[in-house]
């Protein structure tokens, strides 16, 4: 069973030379300190060794969608293609920083395996292929494209010697979008999903893959505009001037969406926009997007977390809870939010910001303490009961990215803010 241990000094190895001894640093900082360390642990100890094993399939080379309860695959006839760029993020993201549980042969294959099957003659990457291996659902999904887009930046810094290749492939697929899905009033279609409507959750991972590329790009120029764009489409479109909340669906013209579908807002989706603005703002200077981004969180905690400590799925405009079930991805986007406003020294109550990140590991843990070798359980109701015990593959690209959003921001948080 996942937990936290008690306070241990085995962390003081990990610090920076010439750190102040462990017994310096305050409480709060012992126990991040000790959360992180136990939350890192069973990631990359547990959990991926589980994912590279039972939630690969050997024989085509490729992931699957996720784990039965008794933490066996889950075989579909229908394959997402949402499933085979997020893992390959996750799986590359812990390569580049020490893990050695999968091959790069095998990531490099389920790589191949993805874009001999989904790849449509624009260019672009369809939605669904069967168990057989061929594209049965070739419809355009904004979605799926923008995780494309973001694997392909990991690509890049996986495989350097490829670089200039995958470099090619990203800005193709951007122009075929650009292409073929632009929309009059800003923005771009998303695809079958939206039933006609505008999406900002594509948008959301669009502009998370277009900021990854900005740091990666030879020439970043058009991953800037790109930014840049979907940015300023965020404050100046999509987000509610009134409460703060950036919605769901919109009609064309970037309204909100008529009926409940254009009252929805996602707690987690506060938290992950926020995360994506601040990093924004930080490089163009806009202190209109940090303060945007600080109210989506304020929002969030404020009227998005249940009293069980855990962030619902959804609540309306006007902070009316529509659906109070709890889901992992949630939580570790309060986590990757929180740990950003932490450490920047523009938004007052740091400390606060600190107890936050304890409290969004506490919220994760709650998904985690059922299982033994690494896997979780995605929903939990208002009660606190589990709802479904299977394991979602598409959860492990959320959990990598806040672990990895933790681990770069410890020593920082923790020890050189005291000098």
């Amino acid at each position: 069973m996942f937990q936290f241990s008690d306070l241990t000094d085995r962390f003081e190895k990990n610090l920076a030379s010439g750190a102040r001894p462990l017994a310096l640093l305050s409480k709060k900082d012992r126990t991040l300190l000790a959360m992180s360390n136990d939350l890192s642990t069973w990631f990359h100890e547990k959990a991926l060794p589980l994912w590279a094993d039972r939630g690969f399939c050997f024989d085509e080379c490729r992931f699957i969608e996720g784990l039965c309860e008794n933490d066996q695959p889950i075989r579909l006839a229908d394959n997402r293609a949402r499933i085979q760029p997020r893992q390959i993020y996750a799986f590359t993201s812990a390569w580049m920083r020490g893990w050695r549980g999968m091959s790069p042969e095998m990531i490099v294959s389920s790589l191949e395996w993805f874009t001999s099957r989904y790849r449509r003659s624009d260019g672009t990457f369809g939605n669904i292929v069967s168990a057989e291996g061929f594209l049965t659902d070739p419809r355009f999904d904004l979605y799926n494209q923008s995780f494309v887009l973001l694997m392909f930046a990991q690509m890049a810094q996986f495989q350097p010697k490829h670089k200039a290749l995958f470099e090619a492939e990203a800005v193709s697929l951007l122009r075929a979008i650009k292409a073929g899905y632009t929309n009059a009033h800003g923005g771009y279609l998303s695809g079958p999903a939206a039933e006609g409507f505008m999406e900002s959750n594509p948008h959301m991972h669009l502009f998370e893959a277009a900021l990854a590329w900005e740091s990666v790009a030879k020439d970043n120029s058009v991953w800037r505009d790109l930014s840049d764009e979907i940015g300023a489409l965020a404050i100046k479109r999509m987000i509610d001037p009134s409460c703060g909340t950036l919605g769901e669906y919109f009609n064309s013209d970037w309204t909100p969406a008529p009926g409940t579908k254009g009252e929805i807002v996602e707690p987690g989706h506060q938290f992950e926009w926020a995360w994506l603005l601040v990093r924004w703002a930080k490089r163009c200077n806009n202190p209109w997007a940090k303060k945007a981004a600080l109210r989506q969180y304020k929002f969030g905690r404020k009227h998005g977390t249940s009293k069980l400590g855990l962030v619902m799925m959804s609540v309306g405009r006007d902070a009316a809870v529509i659906d109070p079930t709890a889901r992992l991805w949630s939580q570790t986007e309060w986590l990757k939010a929180a740990t950003l406003f932490a450490q920047d020294p523009s938004f007052s109550g740091q400390h606060d910001f600190m107890s936050e990140i304890i409290r969004s590991l506490h919220a994760i843990s709650a998904f985690l303490n059922t299982k033994e070798n690494g896997s979780w359980i995605d929903r939990i109701d208002p009660n606190g009961h589990t709802l479904d015990a299977k394991a979602p593959a598409s959860s492990l690209y959320h959990i990598a990215s806040a672990v990895y959003e933790l681990e770069d921001a410890l020593e920082g948080l923790t020890h050189l803010k005291h000098f």
